[in-house]
């Protein structure tokens, strides 16, 4: 592949900056970067040394105990999330003081993908062994009275002060690893972009020389957002010109940004604004919306029966879940009233909407099960006494 006349394999893109301020710009984010990375390993270092070699002795009336970071599993984890965020800081701190010494390198986007990777699972790792750490800190510090967790730090003061340096230690290098993640990001999808540049282009004439007189067309063509009709992603150039489908074709061709303009070409009123100029509409339509499209317009097949009107049994099912809750309520508090076991209040209480069950509950088990059973309606049966006691009269029927 070719990039402004520099060959390049897909792996990899050479990190070449044609102007001033660019330079400027990388040396100063390499710079933070280091910083950033030397600070992060040294209170990382610091961190898991404080808490690691942390410990009091404390004598109970004759039994001397010592306090130590491996009594807390939140310390233990702190410890070894410090030890692993300043061995991978000094590692990538070297990687990036070999990087300032060479200059202009050959920059692979897996590493950077790698490092990118790396630098988000630390900060979580971090920031989450801090969490935890902190909570068990708070209970050390405060205790806990309603289960009778005593304050560790009355007893061990020296060993909580010490822990408590390490913890804030911990912190800083949390927020290191958090303020890393913008950094190598930027050195990340700048590779996707041109001089640096970060950025989503996607259509951008890579002009040869002139004596050339060639375009090549790949994913870097800047040729604007056409999403409209009898619009084509091309860009007009005077004379003859090669073009090279593949490059366009194994990207992600034309994807365009103006989203305003797909509202304006790919919606309702375009819709029937066409079927009112008499063209030639398909239409296909998925299952879910049909019912409701039979509904707006009138046309379900009971209407074209002379039914005069359908409804929902899902109003008929809320009631049935009101009136049922009701009823348990009820019950479960006449239960708790001594000597009323035989009102016919019992629980558990039993309900179904399937007359089938009833059915069978009722020639099966007879009167054992029936006091059991709940009197509220089933949906349909809600239904049918909406219909009869308001919704004729609504409608002046008999």
């Amino acid at each position: 592949m070719n990039y402004l006349g520099v060959g390049v394999s897909p792996g990899n893109v050479a990190v070449r900056h044609h102007g001033t301020i660019s330079k400027v710009v990388d040396r100063r984010v390499r710079v933070v970067e280091l910083v950033l990375r030397c600070v992060i390993c040294g209170l990382g270092v610091l961190a898991a040394v404080l808490i690691g070699t942390d410990s009091q002795v404390k004598e109970i009336f004759t039994i001397q105990k010592r306090a130590k970071f491996t009594d807390m599993k939140a310390l233990v984890f702190l410890v070894i999330a410090n030890g692993i965020a300043a061995s991978y800081s000094l590692i990538q701190a070297l990687r990036c003081a070999v990087s300032m010494i060479r200059g202009d390198v050959l920059f692979s986007k897996p590493l950077a993908w790698a490092i990118f990777s790396g630098d988000q699972a630390m900060a979580y790792v971090t920031l989450a062994a801090v969490a935890a750490a902190a909570q068990s800190a708070v209970f050390a510090k405060l205790g806990q009275p309603e289960l009778q967790w005593m304050k560790i730090c009355d007893m061990y003061g020296k060993y909580c002060n010490q822990v408590g340096e390490g913890l804030a230690s911990s912190v800083l290098v949390g927020l290191g690893m958090a303020a890393l993640a913008p950094v190598s990001a930027f050195s990340l999808f700048r590779l996707y972009g041109e001089d640096g540049k970060m950025g989503l282009l996607i259509c951008r004439p890579a002009i040869l020389p002139r004596e050339q007189m060639s375009v090549k067309f790949f994913a870097t063509f800047r040729i604007g957002d056409f999403i409209a009709p009898s619009q084509s992603c091309i860009l007009s150039v005077k004379g003859r010109r090669s073009l090279w489908l593949r490059g366009l074709i194994s990207r992600s061709d034309c994807i365009t940004s103006a989203e305003t303009v797909l509202l304006e070409k790919q919606s309702l009123d375009e819709f029937l604004a066409n079927i009112n100029m008499g063209n030639a509409v398909i239409v296909s339509v998925s299952p879910q919306p049909r019912a409701s499209l039979a509904v707006h317009f009138g046309i379900s097949p009971l209407h074209s029966m002379g039914i005069k009107a359908v409804f929902d049994t899902s109003s008929g099912r809320h009631i049935t879940l009101i009136e049922s809750c009701k009823e348990f309520l009820t019950r479960y508090e006449q239960s708790k009233i001594k000597g009323r076991e035989n009102d016919g209040l019992s629980l558990p209480m039993l309900a179904s909407s399937f007359p089938g069950w009833i059915c069978y509950a009722e020639k099966t088990h007879g009167s054992f099960i029936l006091p059991y059973i709940s009197s509220v309606k089933s949906p349909h049966e809600a239904m049918g006494t909406i219909v009869k006691n308001h919704v004729c009269q609504k409608m002046g029927l008999r």
